[in-house]
């Protein structure tokens, strides 16, 4: 008998040999205890740190007691789901050799498969296999493997901390209550590094006895968080950014592999191509919009040291066993302590190993403290805390069109028999059911007869087999009014929070929306100062409350002087770097302005935005700034924007208001009672753009928008959806994942009855804290006040001037490219001196060999000689007007006659004129989406 395990001899004979033989020679400290409660039959949920076994502390006691079992009919026995398909290739790999060599053969199945894989899937013939929940949920229903299901006696739910507060763990609790009705009951396990409320697990997935083994043993995390000297933020961008990359790349030059987390793939795709500007190839990106073989070829990559690190986003975030990786580096706050702890034991990834993690904060003094405050909490194992969503109706709409085609139930009653054994779905009510099937019905999801009985519908099988609770996110493309190409943005951000004029930021550069087209969205750049910080687009994790609070009672503690020794005692992870950035915006700041309170609202006034220094975290401030906009429009009278983060919430002016206005109307908030402020919040919310984008995304889920949809689809949805069940879901989730109204009632008790003061900043003009505490480089945000036009009439000019254009001479032929800016007033041919010139724009080949051939004498038709005709009629102004034609016929879209018109204008004044071709300029954008 092996010294020490004691565990490992309960296991089958075959399976003990085997483990021998792949070093594992005596258990952990959690295998001990899970090995021997899982044969015992016990529902089981192990929660230990990083490296410590749990996958075999899971699997070991499963594969013994399959070896054990006799009249195998090939049906599996156990599906092993784990939340990303990275995982599942891990998991795979790694369970493979042992699992073959005993005798039990397994198999992978998720979106990435094969065809092949797919029929092999199909055809049984294995014991157990891993999935995702989405891929379980659609095999749960699929004809072809719905009955393999039937003998599953085992359930492993792997990183279960991921599916607690999400829709993708309302849909597989569900799933696996359908399960137990095809199956009986089976063993569950569930398996993750960090649960901050076991609880939780035991209620979504209907597991009230389920033991929880859990290791208390302290993993050693060592975390440090690093930035650039304030100073060093003050140059030229492109400098700042080398200097970030190459002081990165120091960081990992200490490693033997290293991790790049970023929070989003934009960030990640980014550093991937500076650092590769700057010759560093031996880095890889990895995210969950590459192909297959292109993520796999990255963790290969990484695993056998081919490369020296991978920059990735969430989906390296799991799991993952790349034993050589030694140290995690994450890019910007990870905002989120189980974000953090998650990523960081990537690293040192085996029991007894370190953890080592840096996080990089390059700009923001808020990220910086908040950096070292999640950094702390993380070593202490100090979570947040996760809710349950209660009833999402496009779950609920999807399983019950799975129900219906896997022949489950055929009525409200049956389908809500199902439901409600699954915990968000515990309160669901018939009438709920019948609205959910009505609205299903409507779209041709489902059908229902006269007798009330629920069939399929025409679109049932397409839509449940190609939707998931995580739909993919369709990309428009951005162009100039020039056709040169900016990036791309998220279609559900363009069709419902952008409009003609609105502003954005991407690439680091503003610009203002001419024109919102079905494929394109064509804008043009905006050369000023926006009064209002931009805002990020897409879903962060939001910043907690109490995260947010406790980087604000840092700064004050820096800011009144304490020494870095005292505070390295609290926040080990503070470097010299840091500590002297925060000290010097301190210095800066306390010279005229009262410094953020934890306790205490301040209010701030610039010249055109008011700032509300309050830290209620994300969700709490968002709530806080939905119910302030709403109070001001209905009570005073004007309609205000106003953006918020976890600290501060920022006003816009513009519509008359001062700083007495915003201290009255939280007073005032402070008056309304509970239910009326949870009112006014949903009425606020419901007239917001984050309503619009987000019934979008739900009418996706729901079936109503198919994937390749329209500008004039989206403004459907959201003219006649609104007050249907997929308005009630987009309402749903926004109160659940982005407000948290019990933070604000708290502010305002404390308003009420004094034990929370409102100061006033002693001066006027930003303060440096709120400064140095947006300049963040945020890839998106909008605003929705136009730009003045004489701005972008600047713009045009200059970009006129910068054009390049071919000049055609009607009389001998000849021609040249030259740029606008180099011309000659007077234009003549330079080889036969005729003034017969027609500027034609460069790329359009069709216009230029239709002049071509007509001067070759050849009989033109059709649009050759509308082009024809119309080079003609360009000359014509150039012989009248000279270089200035050339001029009014290079914007997009300007043709002889709107030229002319512009020309027109000359009388007035050369901004005149420059005003004119803006304008045409636009009608043109603006109204070539209309045309045949």
């Amino acid at each position: 008998m092996l010294k020490g395990s004691e565990a490992f001899q309960l296991l089958h004979p075959t399976l003990l040999n085997v483990i021998q033989k792949y070093g594992y020679l005596s258990p952990t400290p959690v295998q001990r205890k899970a090995i021997r409660a899982i044969l015992e039959g016990r529902n089981t949920i192990i929660s230990a740190p990083t490296g410590s076994g749990k996958t075999e502390a899971a699997l070991f006691p499963i594969f013994s007691k399959m070896l054990g079992e006799t009249g195998w009919t090939g049906v599996p026995y156990m599906v092993y789901i784990t939340p990303t398909r990275a995982l599942n290739r891990d998991i795979f790999i790694r369970m493979r050799e042992i699992s073959t060599e005993v005798g039990l053969r397994s198999i992978v199945r998720h979106g990435d498969s094969s065809r092949r894989e797919r029929r092999d899937f199909n055809e049984g013939n294995y014991h157990w296999f891993i999935t995702t929940p989405e891929s379980f949920s659609m095999l749960i229903t699929h004809p072809a493997s719905r009955d393999l299901l039937k003998g599953i006696r085992w359930v492993v739910v792997d990183e279960v901390h991921e599916l607690i507060d999400s829709e993708r763990g309302s849909s597989l609790s569900l799933s696996l209550e359908r399960l137990r009705r095809k199956s009986g009951s089976f063993q569950f396990i569930a398996i993750s590094a960090t649960i901050p409320k076991v609880e939780l697990v035991k209620k979504l997935f209907s597991c009230p006895d389920c033991v929880w083994i859990k290791d208390d043993s302290k993993k050693s995390i060592n975390i440090e968080v690093h930035s650039i000297p304030i100073e060093d933020n003050e140059g030229q961008n492109e400098d700042r950014i080398k200097y970030i990359i190459l002081t990165l790349r120091k960081i990992i030059e200490s490693s033997r592999n290293a991790i790049i987390f970023t929070n989003t793939r934009d960030t990640a795709e980014f550093l991937t191509y500076k650092f590769r500007e700057l010759g560093y190839n031996d880095l890889e990106v990895h995210h969950g919009s590459l192909s297959t073989e292109m993520r796999t070829n990255v963790e290969r990559g990484l695993k056998n040291g081919s490369l020296k690190g991978v920059i990735a986003t969430s989906s390296l975030e799991l799991g993952i066993d790349i034993g050589s990786v030694d140290l995690v580096v994450q890019y910007g706050s990870p905002r989120q302590v189980l974000r953090l702890a998650q990523r960081v034991g990537r690293s040192g990834h085996t029991l007894g190993r370190e953890s080592r993690g840096v996080i990089f904060s390059p700009n923001d003094l808020f990220d910086m403290l908040e950096s070292l405050v999640i950094a702390r909490r993380t070593v202490s194992g100090k979570f947040e805390d996760l809710s349950l969503p209660s009833e999402p109706l496009d779950v609920l709409l999807h399983q019950v069109v799975g129900i219906i085609l896997g022949g489950e139930a055929r009525t409200a009653e049956g389908i809500l028999e199902i439901i409600q054994k699954s915990y968000p779905f515990r309160n669901t009510s018939k009438e709920t059911v019948e609205k959910v099937l009505e609205f299903a019905s409507a779209i041709g999801l489902l059908r229902i007869t006269e007798k009330k009985e629920v069939l399929p519908g025409r679109r049932s099988r397409g839509y449940y087999f190609s939707t998931t609770m995580i739909p993919d996110t369709r990309k428009i493309d951005v162009y100039t009014v020039a056709g040169e190409r900016v990036g791309t943005l998220d279609a559900e951000f363009v069709f419902s929070k952008l409009e003609e004029e609105s502003t954005f930021i991407l690439s680091g550069r503003e610009w203002r929306v001419v024109s919102i087209e079905d494929d394109k969205l064509v804008v043009e750049e905006v050369e000023e100062h926006r009064g209002l910080p931009p805002s990020w687009l897409g879903d962060l994790i939001p910043v907690s409350r109490w995260v947010a609070r406790e980087a604000i009672a840092l700064l004050r503690r820096i800011c009144f002087g304490e020494s870095i020794e005292k505070v390295r005692a609290d926040y080990p992870a503070i470097t010299d770097t840091v500590y002297d950035n925060v000290k010097k915006v301190c210095r800066d700041h306390m010279n005229d302005f009262l410094v953020p309170h934890h306790e205490h609202v301040i209010l701030e006034e610039g010249e055109s935005i008011l700032v509300i220094h309050v830290a209620l975290g994300t969700k709490g401030n968002f709530a806080l700034s939905s119910l302030l906009s709403k109070y001001i429009a209905s009570h005073l009278g004007k309609r205000v924007q106003i953006q918020s983060d976890a600290y501060k919430l920022f006003i816009d002016t513009s519509a008359g208001l001062d700083i007495k206005d915003i201290e009255s109307s939280l007073y005032a908030l402070a008056s309304f009672s509970d239910f009326e402020l949870e009112e006014m919040l949903r009425d606020s919310l419901k007239n917001s753009n984050a309503f619009n984008y987000r019934m979008i995304q739900v009418a996706r889920k729901m079936g109503a928008l198919g994937e390749n949809y329209s500008l004039k689809d989206s403004k459907k949805i959201l003219r006649y959806y609104r007050d249907t069940v997929i308005g009630e879901e987009a309402l749903r989730e926004i109160i659940f994942e982005k407000t948290e109204l019990s933070s604000v009632l708290s502010l305002l008790t404390g308003l009420r009855n004094g034990r929370i003061k409102i100061h006033k900043q002693p001066k006027k003009g930003l303060s440096p804290i709120t400064i140095h505490s947006t300049r963040g480089e945020m890839p998106i945000s909008y605003s929705f006040e136009a730009i003045p036009q004489e701005i972008g009439i600047r713009v045009l000019e200059k970009r006129i001037m910068e054009k390049e254009v071919i000049l055609k001479c009607l009389s001998c032929g000849h021609e040249t490219r030259r740029k606008v800016k180099d011309l000659p007033d007077s234009i003549i041919c330079e080889k036969c001196g005729s003034k017969a010139i027609a500027p034609i724009p460069p790329g359009n080949a069709v216009f230029l060999n239709a002049v071509r051939a007509g001067l070759s004498g050849k009989r033109l038709q059709g649009k050759d000689r509308e082009y024809f005709e119309d080079a003609v009629r360009r000359a014509n102004l150039v012989i009248s007007h000279g270089k200035i034609a050339v001029i009014a016929l290079t914007p997009y879209g300007v043709g002889p006659k709107a030229a002319s018109r512009a020309l027109s204008k000359l009388k007035l004044g050369w901004n005149e004129f420059l005003k004119a071709l803006y304008d045409e300029e636009r009608n043109f954008i603006k109204n070539r989406k209309y045309w045949d």
